[in-house]
């Protein structure tokens, strides 16, 4: 068989004289009549069919069903793949458009992150299929722009690790798949009620009362924040009694090194006194000084309170004094709020906390009167200061995002808050003292 092949590879094929097989020469009307003719002259004509029509299963066999129901009908393997490549592989401007529409408009919704990956990268390989491929930082650009507003602190990172030197889509994506199971776990761990925070602003003139501070003889005292992963005892000065609050639990397993908050002794705390419960124990009365101090430094406390809240869009007061620019409202719009009720709007201004390493701004604070507490957007605030606002379990932190210096930070500790109308909220917070 060898030696037949090569034989026959070696002979000079001579075409045959077939004038005198076809007695009619092709014209314009005589099509039928001369291939009539030609074809059975032809012998190779049926192997040529048999291998075209091979080649189309082959191709057939590698289409889905719904493309395969757009080449139902075409005979041959060529037509087939004529019809797909002017599909899939057409170098129109509308085509190229059409893809990169499809993914300025793509968006993350309730996809994780390895399916919303794969859906734009489907999309990357349609427009290299059509000449046109996306280089690393444009395809992670309409990535971003499509994930959802969990990924913030995600995005801006990225920004930042950007700037000096190009990230590739590899580690972008092992990056992203990693910052999303870390979502996944706080979003376990933290209760989905831990979204509001508090963020204190004494005044200057105002004396703070803190269990263990950082340094006395410093004048200034930073905003802190808090949040409410679990209720807390407020600390207050020894000697005056604390209010209990149901539901609450707490071991101690060392020797107070403070008295009593209501007896007076040493050997436990208020929480496991004999008479806390029992309403008729009259215990040792604070000096009339030290309880007038307090009262004074909680009011002011109170009004210097702001709920930083990550879903308001606005910020809002009740109180006209924290406006240092202040013009009247005339519009007739009103401030939704969650019980379906309208607060009226008076004021709108600006205010400004003062830290050391910056004065952070609030610009368009609403003052409405009937506000029970004093509201701070975090979006807003992230705005108007160009800044970057993280809070963990333990620690909050605001970054500035042109320099990434941080601007504040601190660490979690119980107290409770109260209103300004002077009743105690149901629920404590962690307040952040700062570090």
């Amino acid at each position: 068989m060898a030696f037949s092949s090569s034989a026959s590879s070696n002979v000079i094929f001579a075409p045959p004289n077939i004038g005198h097989l076809v007695s009619i020469k092709l014209s314009d009307t005589n099509y039928l009549i001369w291939s009539s003719q030609i074809v059975p002259v032809l012998k190779t004509y049926i192997l040529w069919n048999k291998k075209d029509q091979c080649v189309l299963s082959w191709i057939n066999a590698t289409l889905s069903d719904k493309v395969l129901a757009s080449v139902y009908g075409i005979t041959s393997a060529r037509e087939v793949w004529s019809s797909l490549a002017n599909k899939f592989a057409s170098q129109s401007r509308t085509r190229v458009h059409h893809l990169k529409r499809k993914l300025q408009t793509l968006h993350q919704g309730s996809m994780k992150c390895t399916d919303f990956l794969e859906k734009a990268k489907l999309v990357s390989d349609e427009l290299a299929a059509v000449g046109k491929p996306l280089e690393d930082d444009d395809l992670m650009s309409y990535i971003v722009s499509g994930l959802n507003p969990s990924f913030n602190p995600f995005i801006t990172s990225l920004s930042f690790a950007t700037r000096d030197k190009n990230v590739s889509f590899e580690d972008f994506q092992a990056e992203l798949l990693s910052y999303e199971l870390l979502l996944e776990n706080q979003n376990t761990a933290i209760p989905p009620e831990t979204n509001n925070f508090a963020f204190f602003t004494p005044k200057s003139n105002q004396q703070q009362y803190n269990r263990k501070p950082k340094n006395p003889s410093k004048p200034y005292s930073r905003p802190s924040f808090s949040q409410n992963p679990r209720p807390q005892y407020s600390p207050q000065p020894s000697g005056l009694p604390s209010s209990p609050q149901p539901n609450q639990k707490q071991h101690s397993f060392s020797t107070p090194k403070s008295p009593c908050q209501i007896c007076g002794k040493l050997s436990h705390k208020a929480l496991d006194c004999f008479h806390r419960m029992d309403y008729a124990y009259q215990g040792r009365h604070p000096p009339t000084q030290l309880a007038a101090m307090v009262a004074h430094s909680n009011a002011e406390q109170e009004e210097e309170t702001w709920f930083a809240d990550s879903g308001a869009n606005q910020h809002i007061t009740a109180n006209l004094e924290h406006l240092t620019l202040q013009q009247p409202y005339t519009g007739q719009e009103n401030v939704a709020v969650g019980n379906g009720q309208g607060l009226s709007i008076a004021h709108t201004g600006t205010t400004i906390f003062h830290t050391p390493e910056a004065k952070l701004n609030l610009k368009r604070v609403l003052h409405c009167p009937q506000a029970s507490a004093n509201l701070l957007s975090i979006n807003q605030f992230c705005l108007d200061n160009n800044c970057l606002f993280i809070l963990t379990g333990t620690h909050y932190f605001v970054k500035d995002i042109q320099t990434g210096a941080t601007l504040l930070e601190g660490r979690s500790e119980g107290v409770s808050i109260q209103s300004s109308c002077g009743q105690c909220l149901s629920i404590n917070h962690m307040l952040c003292q700062p570090l």
